[in-house]
């Protein structure tokens, strides 16, 4: 995050504790706040540490409640909307590129979508159902069984 970014979250932190905005201390802010946060991101994390502590916030309150919100993202999306025959290797980088996606906003199907495009995979590929699949797999283990 740039300086400029930083120096918009140090007035943000500024409403809450009345801290002094300082060129100095946006620049060091720049080199703490890990560089993958977005604002808003960073912002929202703000809001929630005032709202549930009086301790004075630093970055390093950001970057820990950032991972939260990320981590909180990616639960309530469930499980991806994988596309159907890809090869292991294909399957753990398309779920990487989903993870990503959705723990820096996107909607489950957007991230999706931004995952096979990123892979270059065609925009029909079917996806694959993975409970319905095991539930076969499982109920013709038990034929064999029998």
């Amino acid at each position: 995050m740039n300086p400029s970014d930083c120096g918009d979250l140090l007035r943000a932190c500024s409403f809450y504790d009345n801290r002094k905005v300082t060129t100095e201390a946006m620049i060091a802010w720049s080199h703490a706040i890990a560089a993958d946060i977005s604002k808003a991101d960073a912002l929202k994390a703000i809001a929630e540490h005032a709202a549930e502590s009086t301790d004075y916030i630093g970055p390093a309150h950001i970057n820990q409640r950032v991972k939260s919100i990320r981590r909180e993202r990616l639960q309530r999306a469930g499980d991806p909307p994988m596309p159907g025959y890809l090869t292991w290797p294909q399957e753990r980088e398309w779920r990487d590129h989903w993870c990503t996606a959705v723990k820096v906003g996107m909607d489950r199907d957007v991230a999706a979508e931004h995952a096979s495009r990123a892979m270059g995979l065609p925009a029909d590929q079917p996806q694959i159902e993975r409970s319905t699949e095991l539930k076969a797999l499982l109920r013709g283990a038990k034929g064999v069984d029998a």
